[in-house]
């Protein structure tokens, strides 16, 4: 990563690129990747005037600039985790609303499990969009949300006769039913967003 290197510029699809810093050959070496690399090691001298350019700031712009790239150019297996992390966050933000709208608010199962998934799905949607796939979605952020929202809210209408089943006869107590049936339309609900939304094309 010292910024000394050569390549062919027929390999190099510059529109493609978007470094950060002075960490060019990072981008490179993970975009063309699998790219056949030869590396000629050196020792760095003793710095005699100047200051390095080396911090904990630097350090964490490289890790979350690697953390980019990895996402952009990955399977969709790694996306799928990425979204299942955001996803692990939304669950909890669901199951928590809901309990706050049925234990507080006084709110029947449906009537709560609605409420909830508007939160969490408001939640899921800023977070994958962000985090999981650097906002290169497929139209504009109104119109993916919504056909974000509407899926969301789809999966519900399956999920509620669900839960109903789990409470009503395993004796399920109602947020271990709503984890439940949030972790059982994850997968579907994954393939959908990933190829309709984004087209499996995170950035």
């Amino acid at each position: 990563m010292s910024g000394l290197f050569l390549v062919r510029r027929a390999a190099l699809d510059l529109e493609t690129f978007n470094p950060i810093g002075f960490k060019i050959l990072l981008e490179i070496a993970v975009r063309l990747a699998p790219l056949k690399v030869l590396e000629v090691p050196f020792v760095f001298a003793e710095r005699h005037a100047g200051e390095s350019k080396a911090s904990l700031r630097e350090g964490m712009r490289f890790a979350r600039h690697l953390l980019r790239l990895k996402t952009s150019v990955s399977s969709s297996w790694f996306r799928m985790a990425g979204v299942g992390t955001v996803g692990g966050t939304g669950i909890a933000v669901n199951t928590a609303a809901l309990w706050l709208f049925m234990e507080h608010a006084g709110l029947g199962l449906a009537m709560a499990a609605l409420l909830a998934t508007q939160l969490s799905t408001a939640w899921n949607f800023v977070l994958c969009d962000r985090l999981v796939y650097q906002r290169r979605r497929q139209g504009g952020w109104m119109r993916s949300f919504v056909s974000y929202a509407l899926l969301n809210n789809l999966s519900l209408l399956i999920r509620l006769p669900l839960m109903g089943v789990l409470i009503a006869q395993l004796a399920m107590d109602y947020r271990v039913a709503n984890i439940a049936t949030l972790l059982l339309v994850f997968v579907a609900r994954f393939a959908v967003v990933d190829r309709t939304i984004y087209r499996g094309v995170p950035a």
